[in-house]
């Protein structure tokens, strides 16, 4: 039987944030057969969503499609009438409120302060909701300093799509093209931008601003003063404005522009800035509401109201981008980075806002949901209306008819002999047979450690791990480096021959497994070939409580490892031990287990979780290429089976089966980033 969602807003009108999000929560459920979604609102100028228009709560409690509905989403960033139906639900129904936040009071004409103050109030009406969906982590925070139960907030950011991806590099030597993209109104503060914009003008007199606004949203008196400050400045030539521009048009402004120019003063997530750094923009504002963490450290961001300063950090990254073609560096709140760094940089942070990583979030969620109310129906598989749901995966090479779990499509499966032929340049990436090609770099590192004669992932995860951290240029004579879960690898010995010092970390508690408590005692009877004995200390320690000060390590590794130290929480806690006392610009190779298909692991990590605890961390970027998740289809097709016998020995030992659920190896290189002054 289909769950029945009703999505509940104020109003759906065009170029509003909030509206879109309605729409993409709409397109979400209505890509599934499971799912009959319903959308009731004040007003809606799309035809296409068949919006249920009501005035109040009382006609919304009376409807059939809220009196029927499995699970209601109230979509709140003001106040509506609609929205006091959370008080009373309809007696079964799962409630959701989605909080994109509410603009306050002092950045808003006096006309609008009753309705802010009447939104402020009806929030609290949310403490009868089931679940909190905050779209960031500023709203989550808001959430809770207006007394709601953290523990019952979940992270929902937007997705956004749009504009196609582009590059900064791809700008260069053009004049310089600056955007604000927003509602002409005091809290987006335009009269700054455009202050801070005159003094840029000066240096630069070819620099072109493009206002993008929403005029039927935008306050006249507010935009009759910037016009006015326009004309003051002399700046009618040098200032446009696009009004209401539609979504070409509006790509069109962030392919060209350099930088994103918006000194917002509250902002609950700012769409517009992951559309510029999606487009190769550098954004530039305030430090105010979610901007710190929706921009990353990826552009110049200075205290609310300060002109001045923000007049000082445009100005810098505008001289910036003039020397970008002699070979400079732009200098961003993270760190200065090249035009090739920014452009990676910005690509691996808008990946998080993707629709199709948000969809799946909102409808697990709500799935889940469902499943712990207590009597309710059990959803069953999802079932998608578009494409048409593939066709049954086959059974598992032991025959035993078990069929296994469809794949990511963030996995790239590559014909045997196409993945064969192809470059695999990156350090982060999947194994694959192509990595055991005689006279490779790989298998002369493998030779050196006295591998066994076979295709077996942990030799392919030693052999990148030296390779890697070789290349990264961080393996040299004086070098000092840390193994977290290290129990008696090789890669120990190894490193003892080349370095410093080499410092193994392991509870070495297990006397059945690698981390054996005789290492501790005796680590040269573990020693594949002769080592510096002097230069290998052996600690039992675990990985989330590392005993050293920080910036201690030029390296650390850690081999498929981490997935066993225990909870989420514990991992967590572990890579930020590994950040803490590792240098600035040291890198650290932690390789994992990713699952590659559908399923989920108390201990393996689905691509989410990777990108959430290691790929996202504050103090860490990824280095040495982009992740490459292609593998050969022979791989996935036979993979080695832990609950049969038939192909144990037999398949190459890259991609392993529990039941449906398929995974692998994944090797990251994390560098440290260099600490902010």
């Amino acid at each position: 039987m289909k769950k029945k969602i009703v999505l509940v807003a104020s109003v759906i009108v065009k170029y509003d944030a909030i509206s879109n999000i309605v729409r993409n929560l709409h397109t979400y459920f209505k890509s599934f057969e499971n799912f009959e979604v319903t959308l009731i609102t004040g007003w809606c100028d799309y035809s296409d969503m068949r919006a249920v228009i009501l005035g109040d709560a009382a006609a919304m409690l009376r409807h059939p499609a809220f009196l029927q509905a499995d699970v209601i989403i109230y979509n709140f960033g003001i106040y509506h009438p609609l929205f006091d139906a959370c008080l009373v639900g309809n007696g079964h129904a799962i409630q959701i409120c989605y909080f994109q936040n509410i603009t306050p009071a002092e950045f808003l004409p006096p006309q609008h302060l009753p309705v802010i103050k009447k939104s402020f109030t009806q929030v609290h009406n949310f403490r009868h909701a089931d679940r909190l969906w905050a779209a960031s982590e500023y709203n989550a925070s808001t959430l809770v300093e207006l007394g709601m139960d953290e523990a019952r907030i979940d992270l929902m950011p937007n997705a956004v799509d749009d504009p196609p991806l582009g590059d900064l590099a791809g700008k260069i030597n053009r004049p310089l093209h600056l955007v604000f993209v927003g509602r002409a109104v005091t809290s987006k503060g335009l009269l700054d931008a455009i202050e801070a914009f005159s003094q840029v003008h000066r240096r630069f007199p070819a620099a072109i601003l493009t206002v993008a606004s929403n005029a039927s949203q935008s306050d006249p008196a507010y935009l009759a003063r910037c016009r006015a400050m326009i004309s003051e400045r002399g700046l009618e030539r040098a200032v446009v404005f696009e009004l209401s521009p539609d979504n070409p048009r509006l790509h069109a402004l962030y392919e060209r522009a350099h930088i994103l120019l918006l000194p917002t003063y509250h902002e609950g997530f700012c769409v517009p800035v992951v559309e510029a750094l999606r487009a190769g923009a550098i954004p530039v504002g305030y430090a105010a509401g979610n901007m710190p963490y929706v921009v990353d450290g990826l552009g110049r961001l200075v205290p609310p109201g300060d002109t001045a300063a923000l007049s000082a950090a445009l100005l810098e990254i505008a001289e910036d981008l003039d020397g970008l073609a002699a070979g400079g560096a732009i200098r961003l709140d993270r760190m200065q980075v090249g035009l090739a760094e920014f452009d990676r940089f910005t690509k691996q942070h808008v990946a998080h806002f993707m629709t199709s990583r948000l969809k799946k979030m909102v409808v697990s969620n709500v799935r889940r949901l469902l499943s712990e109310r207590a009597g309710a129906e059990p959803i069953g598989e999802l079932v998608p209306i578009e494409p048409q749901a593939a066709p049954p995966a086959p059974a598992g090479p032991d025959g035993s008819g078990s069929q296994l779990q469809p794949l990511r499509p963030e996995v790239e499966v590559v014909p045997d002999d196409l993945m064969r032929e192809r470059s695999r340049p990156s350090l982060n990436r999947l194994p694959d047979i192509s990595d055991w090609e005689p006279g490779n770099t790989l298998t002369d590192i493998m030779r050196s450690m006295h591998q066994p004669i076979c295709i077996h992932r942990k030799a392919w995860e030693y052999a990148i791990c030296i390779q890697g951290l070789r290349q990264l240029g961080v393996v040299h004579e004086n070098a000092v480096a840390l193994s977290v879960g290290a129990g008696s690898e090789p890669p120990l010995y190894y490193f003892t021959n080349h370095i410093k010092k080499m410092v193994a970390t392991d509870l070495y508690d297990n006397a059945y497994h690698e981390g054996t408590p005789a290492m501790l005692a005796d680590p040269d009877s573990f020693a594949p070939f002769p080592y510096r004995k002097d230069r290998l200390e052996v600690l039992r320690m675990g990985g989330d409580k590392l005993d050293f000060p920080d910036r201690t390590f030029d390296f650390i590794f850690t081999l498929s490892s981490i997935e066993h130290f225990g909870s989420r929480e514990i991992q967590r806690r572990s890579v930020d031990e590994m950040a803490r006392v590792l240098k600035p610009g040291g890198v650290a190779c932690i390789i994992t287990e990713m699952i590659l298909s559908d399923g989920s692991d108390k201990e393996y990590f689905r691509l989410e979780e990777i990108r959430d605890i290691f790929l996202s961390h504050p103090k860490l970027q990824l280095v040495g290429g982009e992740l490459d998740l292609s593998i050969s289809q022979s791989h996935v097709d036979y993979p080695v089976d832990l609950t049969g016998t038939k192909f144990l020995n037999k398949s190459a030992h890259i991609v392993l089966r529990r039941d449906g659920m398929r995974w692998t190896s994944l090797s990251m290189f994390l560098q440290r980033r260099a600490d902010r002054r």
